[in-house]
């Protein structure tokens, strides 16, 4: 690999990083795949490995396996639809296909999906993590296993932290997943998989006390987390509870103030390989409303006053997209709104554009359009973004239908062909809609 690992090759595939009570589980699917990756492993050189097993101990194992190989890895989610896969394949001029074998997941067709890349020579362990693009469509962000390390030293340093533990409720096909398996294979501490994550309190015996715990939460989970007395009391017991993928409202992180909860806001992407700047426990606890000091490993820069846009360089920075060629060392607009005040801390204000953070999720409502354009039963539509305690932000519909078809008949075609997270929240049913802008295709 052109970037060593601070693990050895063979202890990937034994699973060291893992907690002691999934390895078995680990080992299983450690030699369910073997034989794949022996016998493909020429193709795999070549076009890569798409992974997207719903069982997150699966996908851990199918990724180290591909960190073994030093094959090109794309990270896929499970529950992407037809529309989702047929956006990998584009055209456009000095672009080619790769035809990457896609494991874990139990989709229809073959086992291997198109994927129009920039063609790069110079290397075949690119790690490529989906991200919402600016058009609405799935793109790629382009990383390599430098980027996380580089990611993940810096947050131990900022902690003053040389062995952290993980506790994952978040996919891997995220960046904020993912990094957490890159920040146990750096520090020696190990990482525990959450299936559901509402079960925190049946796992209380994998803390050590004498040991450093995290947890990565986005504030829908942490809104439903502090309902919960059992769940609120698991969560007081660990070092750091990092928080973001969407905006923490200040009712949110006031109750959690209140419950003594050891929250640490963040703020970062999947062009940066998660976070770069961190707010520590005690002072989000003293009522630091920010999102804390930039990381020894990046630096924030604001545009100017009247658009306050964010400007971030990183030493994790991605490498480009999927289809863009190759761009290093360069600073990134963000198209968030937010400055840093007198005492060194980023504050984060929102969006300057129409895309959707919601849960941990992120994606654009053209998503939607495209999909709802296409309906011959829905007259009109309107989409709006509305701010929400629990997920950050929902969209909410409201649309006009023909006689013929039903609001049943809507969510059967969204949930055919959209992932679930896109689809709106809440739909409302009118007799008759003035629209902002004409469908792309009507009755």
């Amino acid at each position: 690999m052109a970037f060593a690992l601070p693990v050895t090759l063979d202890s990937l595939l034994e699973g060291s990083s893992l907690h002691r009570s999934q390895r078995g589980c680990f080992s299983q699917f450690i030699q369910k795949y073997s034989a794949v990756f022996e016998q493909e492993i020429d193709d795999l050189k070549q076009n890569g490995v798409v992974i997207n097993a719903e069982d997150p101990v699966e996908y851990f194992a199918i990724l180290m396996h591909a960190l073994h190989s030093g094959v090109t890895i794309w990270l896929a989610s499970p529950h992407w639809k037809e529309h989702e896969w047929a956006q990998l394949k584009t055209e456009g001029d000095g672009l080619v296909d790769v035809y990457p074998l896609r494991l874990g997941g139990s989709t229809r067709g073959d086992s291997k999906c198109i994927i129009t890349v920039f063609p790069l020579e110079e290397r075949t362990d690119y790690i490529y993590v989906p991200t919402g693009g600016t058009t609405g469509k799935v793109r790629f962000v382009r990383h390599t296993v430098e980027n996380f390390i580089i990611g993940a030293r810096a947050l131990l340093n900022h902690l003053s932290v040389s062995k952290l533990n993980n506790l994952c409720c978040l996919p891997l096909f995220h960046v904020s997943g993912l990094m957490q398996v890159f920040r146990a294979l750096e520090s020696g501490g190990q990482i525990y998989f959450l299936n559901k994550w509402k079960s925190l309190s049946e796992i209380e015996s994998v803390i050590v006390v004498s040991e450093k715990f995290a947890i990565s939460l986005v504030p829908s989970q942490l809104n439903e987390m502090i309902e919960d007395d059992v769940q609120v009391s698991f969560l007081q017991k660990l070092d750091f509870v990092f928080i973001g993928g969407s905006h923490l409202s200040g009712k949110l992180a006031n109750r959690a103030r209140e419950l003594n909860l050891p929250l640490a806001p963040c703020y970062g992407m999947s062009e940066t390989a998660a976070m770069v700047t961190l707010l520590k426990p005690s002072l989000f606890l003293e009522g630091n409303s920010s999102y804390g000091r930039v990381m020894e490993h990046a630096a924030i820069k604001i545009k100017d006053e009247s658009c306050s846009e964010t400007i971030i360089s990183a030493k994790s920075m991605f490498l480009g997209y999927h289809s863009d060629p190759i761009r290093p060392n360069r600073s990134f607009h963000t198209g968030d709104s937010g400055f840093v005040d007198g005492s060194g801390d980023f504050n984060f204000y929102g969006r300057l554009d129409d895309r959707v953070d919601s849960g941990s999720e992120k994606f654009y409502l053209s998503d939607i359009e495209y999909v709802m354009d296409s309906m011959r039963g829905l007259i009109a539509y309107k989409l709006l973004v509305v701010d929400d305690a629990r997920w950050g932000q929902i969209v909410h519909a409201k649309v006009q239908l023909a006689t013929f078809f039903s609001e049943k008949d809507l969510l059967f075609q969204l949930k055919d062909s959209l992932a679930r997270h896109k689809i709106p929240k809440e739909i409302m049913v009118v007799d008759s809609l003035t629209l902002d802008r004409p469908m792309k295709k009507t009755l």
